[in-house]
């Protein structure tokens, strides 16, 4: 079934027949789906990349914090181990999240 995810911190997870969007939450920019389907990213207007477990009972995002400005930019690999996110900040990160979900290494890029 289809299922909007809220981005605020309350986990909430709408049905999108009744979804009104009323809440000022910040606007999702870009997203990327794991290949095999476990998990969807976001790049978000408020500087942060979400990560929301599709298979999990709690719908609470994991926040990918680092990125100085927009995260306009989102991409994961083949083989689901890295998340690459673009900025408009200038810069690129690679979250090497095949290591740990929850608090993954990461590399900086600096693109300008």
């Amino acid at each position: 079934s289809n299922q909007v995810y809220s981005t605020d911190d309350t986990g909430a997870v709408y049905d999108p027949r009744n979804y009104t969007g009323r809440n000022k939450l910040p606007e999702v920019l870009c997203a990327a789906v794991a290949p095999d389907g476990s998990w969807v990213a976001t790049g978000c207007s408020d500087k942060m990349v979400r990560m929301y477990m599709t298979g999990k009972q709690t719908k609470r995002a994991i926040r990918y914090i680092g990125h100085n400005d927009e995260v306009t930019h989102i991409q994961v690999t083949h083989d689901g181990e890295v998340l690459a996110t673009g900025s408009t900040d200038g810069t690129a990160r690679l979250w090497y999240i095949a290591q740990s979900i929850a608090a993954p290494r990461q590399k900086i890029l600096n693109m300008k």
